[in-house]
Formats: C-alpha cells, structure tokens, sequence
C-alpha cells in the first residue's frame, strides 16, 4: 500500500544550496591557508627599494580584481535582459562585501610573491648594518617590531615578533646586523643582531 502513495519530490534548491556552502567553505579554508602562507613568507624577508614598482603593480592589480569583482557580482545579481554594467542598487552592498573581501586577501597574499621570487633569482650571501626604528605597538602579528629604512605601506620592510631581549638590545642601539642572502628582489634574513651604536663605536676607534 505504501508502494502506490506518492513519494515526495526531491528539492533541488536543498542540493544547491549544499554545494554553494560547501563551495564557500572551500574557498575560505584556501584563501586563509594562502594569506597565513603569505605572513610566514614575509616574516624574515626585507624586499628591496628597487621593486617598490612591482610592489605598487601588484597593489593595483588588487585594487582592479577588487573592481572587477564587483562588475561581475552585479550583472550575475542582476537577472536583466542585457544586464547592466553596475547592476543594481539594491544588491550593491553584497556586492562590495565581496569586494572587500577580494581586495584584502590579494593585499595580504601578493607580497608573498617577493620572497618566492627571491627564492627562484640569482642571491649571494650578505652581511650589512642598517639602522631600524623599533615600535611595540598593537599591530596586530606585527607586534614589537624593527622597522627599516623605507618601510612604509607600500612597501613593509620590517622584522615581526621580536623577542624581548633582542628588541630591547635593538632599541638600545638603534642599529641592526642581519645575515642572509640578498637578490635583485630583497633580502631572506637567516640571523641577526644588535649592532654597536655609532657613539660606541666611535669610542672604539682610536
């Protein structure tokens, strides 16, 4: 008897939805996988002020996916016959949530490019003093930090995380040594170290 009744359709919404959240997940779980790549690829890595201009493409290249993101989520919201270009009003916010969220993970991923690049480029040890300035502000995975000549918001030349003693050593003298392999690219720093002040070593010197 139970064999003639009706059985009830399947609901193709509840599978679509399924796959768009497992979509989602998915792509979330990459892009927090790349951008903490990114930051431990940049954290011992100085680039050097010669790529500031590939540094400034790569900004704009975010700033246009970041753009570009949002043309493509209006006109797939919008469900117009042409669609057009900027889609519509209502849906704009969501769009540029999306945005955003394009914008910020392309800002926190692309620096990740110099170190790799780095890596592929002809290098040769170094060894240099430069002088840093150090900060213990609330930077959030940048706290306690030396920051290098140049280091700006374009271009972050600066070492994260210091340990107590070695940040008090570097605040001390305001001078850093720092041990790596150098390219066209930056520097991979392997070791370093408070350098002597200029008065202290002048004071050496007879």
């Amino acid at each position: 008897m139970d064999r003639d009744m009706p059985q009830p359709a399947p609901n193709p919404g509840l599978d679509l939805n399924w796959r768009f959240t497992v979509k989602i997940v998915l792509i979330v779980v990459v892009a927090m996988g790349l951008m903490s790549w990114s930051s431990w690829a940049c954290e011992r890595f100085l680039p050097s002020p010669d790529v500031l201009w590939l540094k400034l493409l790569l900004s704009a290249c975010a700033v246009a996916a970041a753009i570009c993101t949002f043309i493509v989520m209006q006109r797939g919201f919008d469900l117009r016959s042409p669609p057009r270009l900027l889609g519509s009003r209502d849906t704009a916010s969501l769009s540029a949530i999306y945005a955003v969220l394009t914008l910020v993970f392309l800002y926190v991923f692309l620096p990740g490019l110099l170190p790799l690049l780095h890596r592929f480029a002809p290098s040769q040890p170094v060894v240099l003093i430069e002088p840093v300035q150090m900060d213990a502000g609330s930077a959030r995975g940048c706290r306690k930090r030396a920051s290098f000549p140049g280091d700006s918001l374009w271009m972050r030349r600066r070492l994260c995380k210091l340990d107590p003693a070695s940040y008090g050593a570097l605040a001390k003298t305001g001078r850093i040594e720092i041990a790596g392999s150098a390219s066209y690219f930056g520097i991979a720093v392997s070791q370093f170290k408070a350098a002597p002040a200029v008065e202290d070593r002048d004071d050496h010197n007879p």
